[in-house]
């Protein structure tokens, strides 16, 4: 049975995407980073050479080719790494950038150690987006993907606190209105009193409170 995509408010379960799906997110985001000269999505073509996003950044006159590659793992080691930069470096020629996006968590040791492995194998710069950083992302700037992909719709849930907090507000003032002896407040002979038995206030001191 097809994995369907999850709906939470909490951790986005990126891993409940299709692998392809889950292409298409990061080349949608990746898309939106930036205005790129060239944007090419070989992923879903088969025989990539670890090359699932081809992009080309035009800095003044300089082209910068940046490799994207995507994967959707449940956990990712050291020799996931390895891997998946060995197979980058199995290309005729060399990415100014590569860009490694993951639907997992990644430790400290990993991340720093993709940088250095990526050196060593001739790739100066690299940088690894975690299931973190890509939904950090989307809620930040990309929130109709979230829509698109996991069915969350913020739009209607801010419309929903605001209700809330606009009830709450009303509350609070029917309150003020309707409960508090406002002559009493702001006699300033019973400030001593109102420090010491702040009760006084109500203008009753007997309250029924009914929970649903």
């Amino acid at each position: 049975m097809e994995n369907q995509p999850s709906r939470t408010f909490n951790r986005l379960h990126f891993t409940d995407l299709d692998p392809l799906r889950f292409e298409d997110l990061c080349l949608n985001v990746v898309s939106r980073i930036q205005e790129w000269k060239a944007l090419n999505h070989y992923g879903r073509k088969g025989s990539d050479i670890g090359v699932d996003i081809h992009a080309v950044q035009q800095v003044d006159k300089e082209e910068r080719v940046w490799f994207i590659q995507c994967k959707r793992y449940t956990s990712i080691g050291k020799n996931d790494i390895t891997h998946i930069i060995d197979e980058v470096t199995r290309n005729p020629s060399l990415p100014f950038k590569l860009l490694i996006i993951i639907s997992c968590d990644l430790t400290r040791a990993n991340h720093e150690y993709g940088k250095e492995y990526a050196i060593q194998k001739g790739i100066i710069e690299t940088e690894i987006w975690t299931a973190s950083t890509l939904e950090a992302k989307l809620y930040k700037d990309y929130k109709d993907l979230l829509f698109v992909y996991f069915g969350v719709k913020l739009e209607r849930t801010v419309k929903d606190n605001a209700a809330r907090i606009r009830y709450g507000l009303a509350m609070e003032k029917k309150v003020g209105r309707d409960l508090i002896d406002q002559k009493y407040m702001k006699d300033g002979n019973h400030w001593r009193t109102l420090s010491y038995e702040p009760f006084h206030k109500f203008i009753s001191h007997k309250f029924f409170f009914a929970f649903c």
